[in-house]
């Protein structure tokens, strides 16, 4: 049985998400030369996003249920989200991203121990294309690079957890999108702050944001939370309900290809062969999971949004 349409639309929007998320690195980046350094152009991005969000979620009330769940969505998914954020400013592009895409590892091994999801022999393929693939593009030297600073830590983190997010949103399909979508920002708000006091409190006390950089930072929270952020989780929310969390760590690599090409053309981090390289053999991982049927071979029917 070949792939749905919905499946197809669904990794779509996935590998959508996963590239522009390759480049939001570079909104992040530039906040700090207006004034939010370190965590605070996470926090600035997790408020914006959620300010945006809340006034639909009110008029949408009686759709909130499953509080549980929702918090562990947001609990998982919203502290990958900042924990990578911060390993992006705290470490080079490229290294944080090889280490956050150890991600189907994870997710795969998770879905298999709590979904009861096979590990197929093409799920093992399409995962040694993709970690070829990153070794080729990242110049890896060994299959499991040790992390040595706290940034490689905060993306190996952030990556686990990211897997967990996944396990728990395949698992209560029926939340819709929007209310899942939301739950990554208000308690990601929540993480946010809380990360930066476990792992870097120095950071985050020495770089009060002044009120006299707000006209400066603001247009690029502006793009980060609710242009940027906002669309592109609604997007994965989506997808991910449809697709099984293997495959969705698989479609994420893309970003991982985008952040290396646009890291090549505005730092001096090189993009040659490669990348170039490593980045046919990221794509192929992809394709050759997208055309292929999950390992039921059906696609989840959930709750529209």
């Amino acid at each position: 049985m070949g792939p749905t349409r919905e499946s197809l639309l669904a990794a779509l929007a996935v590998t959508v998400a996963g590239c522009v998320w390759g480049a939001l690195w570079i909104p992040l980046r530039h906040l700090e030369s207006t004034g939010l350094v370190g965590p605070w152009a996470t926090i600035g991005g997790e408020v914006a996003a959620t300010l945006v969000m809340l006034p639909l979620a009110l008029r949408r009330w009686r759709r909130w249920k499953a509080i549980g769940p929702l918090f562990l969505m947001g609990l998982f998914g919203g502290a990958a989200f900042v924990l990578y954020n911060n390993a992006i400013l705290t470490t080079d592009v490229i290294h944080a991203m090889l280490l956050f895409y150890l991600t189907p590892i994870w997710s795969t091994l998770l879905a298999r121990l709590f979904l009861g999801q096979p590990i197929t022999p093409v799920r093992i393929v399409t995962i040694l294309l993709g970690f070829g693939g990153l070794a080729i593009v990242l110049g890896a030297k060994g299959w499991l690079p040790i992390p040595s600073r706290l940034g490689d830590w905060m993306a190996l983190a952030s990556g686990i957890l990211w897997a967990f997010s996944l396990v728990v949103i395949r698992k209560r399909g029926d939340i819709a999108p929007y209310e899942s979508s939301l739950s990554f920002f208000v308690v990601g708000l929540l993480a946010s702050v809380l990360v930066p006091l476990a792992v870097m409190p120095e950071t985050l006390f020495e770089n009060l944001p002044r009120l006299d950089d707000f006209a400066r930072f603001l247009p690029w929270l502006i793009l980060l939370g609710p242009l940027l952020w906002v669309p592109t989780q609604l997007l994965l929310m989506w997808g991910t309900k449809r697709l099984d969390p293997g495959r969705v760590g698989i479609l994420l690599m893309g970003e991982a290809l985008v952040g290396a090409a646009t890291a090549a053309f505005l730092t001096d981090e090189p993009f040659g062969w490669r990348e170039m390289v490593g980045g046919t053999l990221i794509i192929g991982a992809g394709l050759i999971d997208t055309l292929m049927p999950g390992p039921d071979g059906k696609v989840i029917q959930t709750a529209s949004a």
